[in-house]
């Protein structure tokens, strides 16, 4: 994506503030069920959940964020997941892939950061959790060497 784009439907024409109940407020299978590769380059609003691969027979092959993304719950489930930009959730981020590669970028949750994992690669990211922090990593964590500058609030 190379447009900003905010789901659910304005509560008042100027406010900013999207429904959950009116329009398409949350993103899952039905909205792209045969996407296999996601790429933001801009800004995602989702006022709902946003479930990307988890509820489908499938996951996605890559996921890719070098914009910004916003959503009350945030579900990647990926062969390959990469942050370069912004995330931010109400809520939790719960990533499942093979390789997951945070790098120059921030996550911001309300509550959890769970991330399952093959391989991990983190290089100036810095992650703000307000609750648990819960990693699973079952081959490789790369923190990018000294001065890699990660920060983890």
């Amino acid at each position: 994506m190379h447009r900003s784009l905010k789901l659910g439907k304005e509560t008042f024409v100027g406010s900013g503030e999207y429904s959950k109940k009116k329009g398409q407020f949350g993103w899952d299978r039905n909205v792209a069920p045969n996407l296999k590769k996601y790429t933001n380059y801009a800004e995602v609003h989702i006022p709902g959940q946003a479930i990307f691969g988890s509820d489908r027979k499938e996951s996605y092959l890559s996921w890719v964020n070098k914009g910004y993304t916003k959503a009350q719950d945030l579900f990647i489930d990926s062969d390959y997941v990469e942050n370069t930009g912004s995330l931010e959730s109400l809520a939790s981020v719960d990533i499942n892939a093979n390789h997951v590669v945070m790098q120059d970028g921030n996550i911001n949750t309300g509550e959890s950061l769970i991330i399952n994992a093959e391989n991990l690669k983190m290089r100036f990211q810095t992650n703000k959790i307000s609750k648990n922090f819960v990693l699973n990593i079952s081959n490789v964590i790369s923190d990018g060497g000294e001065g890699a500058n990660n920060v983890i609030l």
